[in-house]
């Protein structure tokens, strides 16, 4: 007697409803993968969300930046907080920013600002960049925490 053994294909685990393109294309930095400061280059690229435009907006942790790329551009523009690598209570600089989320308008992005040890809520139409949770350094009492590596909204 013969025994047949079904083969089974691996795919990767994704939504019901989305089509798998093995074909992928670039949406955010070099191409190439080449990294570097410029406009169409990122550094460590950590945290991806897109909006209902779909514009991709990716944390770029080496830069210490948010990036906005529109759909099909080749290159992005820095988002919220524009003064770069910086400690400290102020909202205009970023230490190492690592996760995105949306807010269920889309009006608001909040940021984990990692090694600043806080949240940052940084509003689309007016600029306005408020501490939303920690802004009191890096600790265990209630109004801290330490680095902040995922980030979800409930909408």
């Amino acid at each position: 007697t013969t025994t047949t053994i079904p083969t089974t294909t691996t795919r990767p685990l994704m939504s019901p409803s989305s089509v798998w393109n093995p074909n992928g294309t670039v949406v955010a930095g070099s191409a190439s993968g080449v990294s570097g400061t410029t406009a169409d280059r990122l550094i460590t690229p950590y945290g991806v969300v897109v909006d209902s435009a779909f514009n991709v907006y990716v944390s770029d942790y080496g830069n210490f930046r948010i990036m906005k790329w529109p759909q099909s551009s080749t290159s992005g523009t820095k988002v919220g907080p524009q003064l770069g690598l910086g400690p400290g209570p102020d909202t205009n600089h970023l230490n190492a920013p690592v996760a995105l989320a949306f807010d269920s308008t889309e009006s608001n992005l909040y940021i984990s600002d990692t090694f600043n040890c806080r949240i940052l809520k940084w509003n689309i139409a007016s600029n306005n960049i408020t501490i939303v949770i920690g802004g009191n350094g890096c600790g265990i009492a209630l109004n801290q925490f330490y680095w902040c590596n995922g980030l979800y909204v409930d909408r």
